[in-house]
């Protein structure tokens, strides 16, 4: 049988869609829902005939329809998976991350195809573009923080602003790390705001203990990005108050921008690179924040406290995965051209999109919507976006059945994964962290207009 005639067998998805078996299934999930998945299955099995006709040859019509309406019947397994992101948030979680970009990707590839020795490349690029003497990469931005702190402050205490008394991830607070890393936190200031006076009042009863033993407990001040991402002369005083007391002055940049000529988009933090500049002993950063690096923790600064955190046996429990390192390194390589990142960045591309471009997008998505099943009203609607420093466009989406949480839901199951944003009565679906390419899906899951019949993004 020749592939031609075998994939003449296959039925189509009206003639799916009305078989007693899915009638069920409809029920539970509704019709767009299952004319997407068994859509998604048809292409599947139509790619798996397309790779290896001779040995599907012995399956029939009846067992090729029963194929397919099974991958409807049974769950999906909760392995990891894509997903398309119309939230309009860039960070969601610590387990959804943008995209890498394309030479990234290529070099954690590389770094997989076989034996891979962990390399230099990402600590290298990182100091050279931070200005900084070393750096050190750790396997998270959490890790990489406690690692920071046991091996600077270890049976010391560390000051820090009470407002940065914060979760540094989900359901993991500061003082949560400080205990396991043995570090004694001492809190300073009053909700949002320190000063360096609160930090120098608080500093002078341990540097006296210091200056009296030469077995004094370790001393650290840290800085979050909560209190002082804003405010470089904070920093800098901060930096004397700190060394004046003999203690070594760490700040936890979060998800900021790499440097000073990295575009800001909705950003008012300060770089990592001012931040060091502004005289901090060491900077510890997130590569998967506005870096759009894979997940990993960063930190540069002074050769000396590098080498501490370094030979620290904290350090060698934090080891990053060569692939992960590699993809790293080729990410801030980026960075050394700032003004093409918008071209080579998907990040940054997303950042950077038109207004007027996600207008339009979001005018002709919205018709196309509006024509599937289940949606009552669809409508371009203009949103503000802190991350893109002023507005983006999405599409209102008002369900004709069920509850927009319902719906969120339904279509958080796809495959891929929709996620969407609920707004009293409705369904948004944010265009500022959807590629074009994803387009389509965005209208597949409403049972809308076909893709194949869609204009050109």
């Amino acid at each position: 049988m020749s592939r031609p005639d075998f994939l003449s067998q296959l039925p189509s998805l009206e003639e799916l869609l009305e078989h007693p078996r899915v009638a069920s299934t409809i029920d539970r999930l509704n019709r767009s829902t299952a004319a997407v998945q068994l859509r998604g299955a048809i292409q599947s099995l139509g790619a798996e005939v397309s790779r290896r006709a001779e040995g599907l040859q012995s399956l029939g019509a009846g067992e090729l329809l029963d194929r397919l309406i099974r991958q409807l019947e049974f769950p999906r397994p909760t392995t990891p998976s894509r997903c398309v992101n119309a939230t309009g948030q860039f960070f969601l979680a610590p387990t959804l991350r943008p995209p890498l970009a394309a030479t990234a990707i290529d070099a954690a590839r590389a770094a997989s195809e076989g034996f891979c020795q962990a390399s230099e490349a990402a600590t290298k690029t990182a100091a050279t573009l931070l200005g900084a003497d070393a750096a050190w990469v750790g396997c998270s931005h959490p890790r990489a923080l406690a690692t920071v702190l046991e091996a600077l402050a270890g049976g010391g205490t560390c000051v820090v602003a009470r407002g940065d008394m914060t979760e540094v991830a989900p359901g993991l607070r500061l003082d949560e790390i400080a205990r396991r890393a043995g570090v004694t936190l001492r809190e300073v200031g009053a909700a949002n705001t320190a000063t360096a006076d609160d930090f120098a009042g608080a500093l002078a009863p341990l540097q006296s203990a210091q200056l009296q033993s030469a077995d004094a407990p370790r001393l650290a001040v840290l800085v979050r990005d909560r209190v002082g991402s804003s405010d470089a002369a904070l920093l800098s005083s901060l930096a004397q108050t700190a060394h004046h007391a003999g203690a070594k002055l760490l700040f936890d940049c979060g998800r900021a921008r790499l440097r000073n000529d990295t575009p800001a988009y909705g950003d008012t933090a300060l770089s990592v690179e001012a931040s060091l500049s502004a005289g901090a002993d060491l900077v510890i950063f997130d590569a998967a924040g506005l870096v759009g690096g894979p997940v990993a923790g960063v930190v540069a600064g002074r050769r000396a406290a590098i080498e501490a955190v370094a030979s620290s046996g904290a350090a060698k429990l934090d080891t990053i995965d060569p692939a992960v390192e590699a993809a790293l390194a080729a990410t801030l390589q980026l960075f050394q051209r700032p003004g093409d990142l918008r071209f080579n960045h998907p990040l940054h591309q997303l950042l950077d999109a038109p207004i007027e471009n996600l207008r339009t997008r979001a005018e002709r998505l919205a018709l196309r919507i509006a024509a599937g099943q289940g949606v009552g009203a669809a409508s371009a609607v203009e949103r503000p976006s802190a991350a893109r420093g002023g507005a983006s466009w999405a599409i209102r989406v008002e369900p004709a059945a069920g509850t927009p949480a319902e719906v969120r839901e339904r279509l958080a199951s796809l495959e891929p994964a929709l996620l969407v944003e609920v707004e009293a009565d409705a369904v948004l679906l944010d265009l500022a962290t959807v590629f074009p390419r994803q387009d389509a899906v965005l209208v597949d899951s409403w049972g809308g207009e076909p893709a194949a019949e869609m204009d050109p993004p």
